[in-house]
């Protein structure tokens, strides 16, 4: 059953992408004429933010899921990209980012579907330290092994499945009294960009870094490593470990959360969460489901 419902929606999709169903689809009704398959419903709304702008944290209700509903997959597309981009989560009452996580309304004619987001769930911490951190580190790698200098020789993890780079933390027991140190997440040696700082005023013993979905991919057999630099004054260079960690989510079909629906005993609705402030771009986020 569960194989089946995976296969009605994907039916779906391609029925749509190919204009089998254009003449009778109203983006203002957010439905199907009868022309559907009786139990397969589809609806389907956009938010125009040059009209309607949305702000940070800022949610809104867009699709009504009725009871008895399993809604088989949700889909964000990116119609018109924004003058600032920001980060979408989408989901429902109980679980804001459940479909969707953290996907970027940058480029146009992206298209983001659950099917593919849920099932990038596992979460692997990448591991790495220094035991006794020096000053004027130039983009030094460190390795695995957080009780030997420079975390010792081997410098990176090879992760079995494709995914992308998440999220990256520096942290110590002992606070940083001057100076900076600033840990990059690193791909087969090359910085992505996504960084963790210490420093004096602001981030004395920890500091995380995280993104949204899909930037950074890496794919399986990749090696994820880190590269850290640190000023002529950083202090204290004695008894001062510092641990850096990488969050790598990783493609796993086994921890998908509603890979093959989610049911609602009672009426729900699809909500788009914005992580940042948006004024201009156009998005429409649609949901197939089987009716009760």
């Amino acid at each position: 059953m569960k194989m089946r419902n995976l296969a009605i929606a994907l039916t779906l999709w391609a029925m749509l992408a190919a204009g089998a169903f254009a003449s009778n689809y109203d983006m203002r009704l957010g439905g199907l004429t009868s022309r559907m398959p009786a139990r397969i419903g589809v609806v389907s709304r956009s938010l125009d933010m040059s009209q309607i702008p949305v702000g940070v944290s800022s949610t809104t209700q867009l699709l009504t899921i009725p009871a008895g509903a399993t809604v088989l997959d949700v889909q964000l597309k990116v119609d018109v990209a924004p003058t600032t981009a920001t980060t979408f989560d989408v989901g429902d009452s109980a679980d804001a980012d459940g479909y969707l996580d953290g996907v970027s309304n940058a480029t146009a004619a992206t298209v983001f579907n659950s099917f593919h987001a849920c099932s990038l769930r596992a979460v692997k911490t990448l591991i790495f330290g220094d035991i006794a951190v020096a000053a004027s580190q130039s983009a030094a790698a460190w390795g695995t092994d957080t009780e030997t200098d420079v975390g010792g020789v081997v410098k990176g993890y090879v992760v079995p499945l494709a995914g992308y780079v998440k999220a990256i933390t520096a942290y110590t027991d002992d606070a940083c009294t001057s100076g900076t140190l600033d840990a990059d997440a690193t791909i087969n040696g090359t910085v992505t960009g996504l960084q963790a700082n210490l420093d004096s005023v602001t981030n004395t013993t920890k500091d995380t870094t995280s993104q949204g979905f899909g930037l950074d991919p890496v794919a399986a057999g990749d090696i994820i490593g880190v590269k850290v630099t640190t000023s002529s004054t950083w202090a204290p260079t004695s008894g001062n470990g510092v641990v850096v960690a990488v969050d790598v989510v990783q493609d796993d079909l086994t921890t998908t959360a509603y890979a093959y629906g989610k049911y609602y005993s009672a009426a729900n609705y699809i909500v788009l969460k914005a992580v940042g402030a948006c004024t201009t771009g156009k998005l429409t986020v649609s949901a197939v489901y089987l009716n009760p």
